[in-house]
């Protein structure tokens, strides 16, 4: 069998490419016979094919702050030892550069109905778009942070003499600790979705300068997904552009706009009038967007130790890493413009992208290449796009099957026929790609499909079998499953027959025709046409099976021949015949007298009487061997007869008797 691969009106420049088999049974699809119309659906009208998208970005940027703080109480006391610590200073500053990746997983499905193909028709190309998770954590904060501590020890040295003498320690620590916010799983939410709270973890660091315990400091906070409700213009939701490029374009506002998972927006396109054969339509959503409200609230929490806080140092307030929404870092990169510059692009202004994004609602956008970096060291982003391209050709091929050499009149053969498929496809289409085809009963055919528009089955099992078969164009347009059917009978009617037998019969006798034409290939006797001597009738009558023939009256003596011929419903025809003969005996022409006695042919019993007293006669002689004295008595009624003929006995009867007396004379033992 041959077979191959091919994609099917699938333009997607990103990996998820949707390809389909060309040749069914690829799929284990096809199975013989009746089956084929199942396998017939996968060129059904509605075509659909789903892609898989991922959404997002990664970006990175620089933050640093600083903090700082002193107290003393001095070294002027003269009354008592002085204190380990009489006073401090520190600065804190906390820097790093935050890797961000936020990914979502999304399946857009067109579909459309070939029936709505029409030149100068409105074509609604249904689009769904439903929110899956992706294959690894789709949101992850990454922060290395570097804490630097600068600080300065007071200490009070005793003198000889009061005041203290003052000394200062000064010291720089630099302590690394990361900051973590997820990994996290999670299907992005639509509107009237829940938030998605994303966690946040941190190391804790231990801060001393010049052996003093300076305190601690973590990372707490968190991060918080929100779905932005579809506001119209497609400033929420999930929200798509697309563009047209063929014979065809977009009729109507060209933005789709889902609030809801898996809901079907119809992308209404106006096709041309006229509309070519078999061309491309292209459709390119660009951009496609996911709405997310993006907020975060990330801060440095310092703990001080109990010892600045007997100086009268306290905890500083905490240090803001970042606070609200994300979209200041989308502003960086010069997202808000080059989304605002796409939506542009495809319907030719911006109803508030730029706008939006810059107040905080921040569209997760398919990037090209994925999850493209995004920062103010590199070019502005580049947005991706998801791509459907549907032909034109939306009519099936059509396939004529002949049998060669054609069947009777009745649909059958009686020798091997060639079945021939042969395919074409609708003028300007895009061609026949393939023949599927197969057969159930006399001689099974498994389901198969070959490339090309023409295939040759030989069938030579004698029996019934039906090939179903149907034809695939370069579209995947499908042509409803036709039949056809050969009927292959190689054997002839066989006839039988069982009276007349290949024997001899008297004159007198009555013969009853017995005998059967039965056609065991399968097509049925077609006609069969029984004869005696040649002749389709005797007497006036056919020559059914149990017809009751008179030999006395209806045949002469002699031999004579029976024949049957048969021909059934597939042209095989045959033949039979025999051969049998009439003869006269002593008694069977007394029997003569009798019958024709009966008949009328002989007027009356005297007549007969008389006839019957010479056959005895002659009989007797005949018995003991006396021909000649026998044949002189059946000249004698012979004689009577010829005497009595047109009189007392009817002259076909008297011809019968004088015959059948001359027998007897001739055929004398």
């Amino acid at each position: 069998m041959q077979c191959s691969m091919k994609a099917i009106n699938i333009d997607h420049r990103r990996k998820h490419q949707a390809i389909l088999p060309s040749c069914l049974a690829a799929l284990g699809l096809l199975t013989a016979g009746s089956d084929l119309v199942a396998v017939r659906l996968a060129g059904a009208p509605i075509v659909s094919d789903t892609q898989h998208v991922v959404l997002g970005f990664t970006a990175s940027a620089p933050f640093s702050t600083n903090i700082s703080d002193s107290a003393s109480i001095g070294c002027n006391s003269v009354f008592g030892p002085p204190n380990p610590v009489e006073g401090a200073s520190y600065s804190l500053g906390v820097s790093g550069t935050a890797s961000l990746r936020i990914a979502m997983g999304a399946d857009v499905t067109f579909s459309y109905d070939k029936a709505t193909v029409a030149s100068d028709a409105i074509m609604p190309l249904n689009v769904t778009y439903t929110p899956t998770s992706v294959d690894s954590p789709n949101i992850s904060i990454h922060v290395p942070l570097t804490f630097t501590v600068q600080g300065c020890v007071l200490s009070c040295v005793p003198t000889v003499l009061p005041p203290f003498s003052e000394v200062s320690i000064c010291d720089t620590v630099s302590v690394p600790c990361t900051l973590d916010a997820g990994p996290s799983d999670f299907v992005a939410p639509l509107t009237g979705d829940s938030p998605i709270t994303v966690p946040v973890s941190s190391c804790t660091v231990s801060l001393s300068v010049a052996g003093l315990d300076v305190g601690s400091a973590d990372v707490t906070g968190t991060i918080t997904l929100s779905p932005v409700p579809a506001g119209g213009l497609g400033l929420g939701g999930a929200v798509a552009g697309f563009s047209v490029s063929g014979p065809a374009s977009a009729s109507g506002l060209p933005v789709l706009e889902w609030d809801t998972a898996g809901t079907n927006v119809p992308a209404n396109l106006h096709l041309n009038n006229p509309l070519p054969g078999a061309a491309d339509i292209k459709v390119a959503l660009k951009p496609l967007v996911h709405w997310l409200a993006t907020s975060a609230d990330l801060n440095v929490v310092i703990t001080l130790s109990g010892t600045l806080h007997d100086l009268g140092i306290g905890d500083p307030s905490p240090i803001t890493l970042f606070n609200g929404s994300l979209g200041s870092i989308y502003h960086d990169v010069g997202l808000d413009t080059e989304v605002g510059n796409g939506v542009i692009a495809a319907i030719g202004f911006d109803p508030g992208f730029a706008a939006a994004i810059d107040a905080g609602k921040i569209p997760i956008p398919l990037t090209d290449p994925q999850l493209e970096m995004l920062d103010t060291t590199t070019t502005t982003p580049s947005l991706g796009e998801v791509d459907f391209t549907f032909n034109t050709d939306v009519t099936p091929p059509t396939t004529v099957a002949a049998v060669n050499p054609p069947p009777t009149v009745f649909g059958w053969n009686n020798t091997s026929v060639n079945v021939s498929l042969t395919a074409q496809d609708n003028p300007g289409g895009s061609g026949v790609q393939s023949l599927s085809f197969g057969a159930t009963g006399a001689q099974p055919i498994a389901a198969t499909t070959v490339l090309g528009s023409s295939q040759v089955l030989n069938i030579t099992t004698p029996g019934v079998t039906t090939i179903s078969f149907f034809a695939t164009d370069n579209q995947n347009n499908v042509e409803a499953v036709k039949t056809v059917v050969v009927r292959i009978d190689e054997i002839a009617p066989t006839i039988t027959i069982t009276q007349p037998a290949a024997t001899t019969y008297t004159h007198s006798s009555t013969l009853t025709l017995n005998y059967s034409v039965i056609d065991t290939g399968g097509s049925g006797v077609d006609t069969f046409t029984a004869t005696m001597d040649g002749s389709p009738t005797l007497a006036g009558h056919g020559l059914a099976s149990g017809q009751a023939i008179s030999l006395l009256t209806e045949l002469p003596l002699g031999s004579h021949t029976f024949a049957v011929a048969a021909t059934d419903k597939a042209a095989n025809s045959s033949s039979a015949a025999l051969t049998f003969e009439i003869i006269v005996t002593a008694d069977s022409i007394k029997q003569d007298v009798t019958q024709l006695l009966g008949a009328g042919m002989i007027k009356n019993a005297g007549i007969a009487n008389s006839l019957t007293a010479k056959l005895n006669a002659a009989a007797a002689a005949r018995t003991k061997g006396n021909c000649a004295t026998a044949a002189n008595i059946y000249n004698a009624f012979i004689n009577e007869v010829q005497a009595q003929t047109g009189k007392g006995i009817d002259p076909t009867a008297a011809a019968i008797l004088i015959a059948d007396a001359q027998y007897l004379i001739a055929h004398c033992p």
